[in-house]
């Protein structure tokens, strides 16, 4: 088995930040597994977020994700975007 991560955060500015990553997985199977068994998975996704007041997050993200069987020649690809919003309640509190 073979796996790979890389990602990169970055800081545009005070309000706006990026993440980028990729993770690749891949599995050398052998003659005995069945031709549906996963053989390779890929994994990417890139965002942008907005921090417009303290302790306030909000952000769009693209993810890409294909997954390749062992030998009965099925792969797919999987698009998705996703929104968020994230309110941070504890930071400032202490206990």
């Amino acid at each position: 088995m073979l796996g790979v991560v890389s990602f990169l955060d970055h800081n545009w500015s005070d309000r706006f930040s990026s993440s980028i990553g990729y993770s690749m997985e891949n599995i050398e199977n052998s003659d005995a597994q069945n031709p549906s068994d996963f053989h390779q998975g890929h994994y990417a996704l890139a965002n942008l977020l907005y921090h417009p007041i303290p302790r306030v997050t909000i952000g769009g993200e693209f993810q890409f994700g294909r997954r390749t069987n062992f030998s009965d020649g099925f792969n797919a690809n999987d698009y998705r975007m996703q929104f968020s919003f994230k309110y941070d309640w504890k930071k400032g509190f202490e206990f």
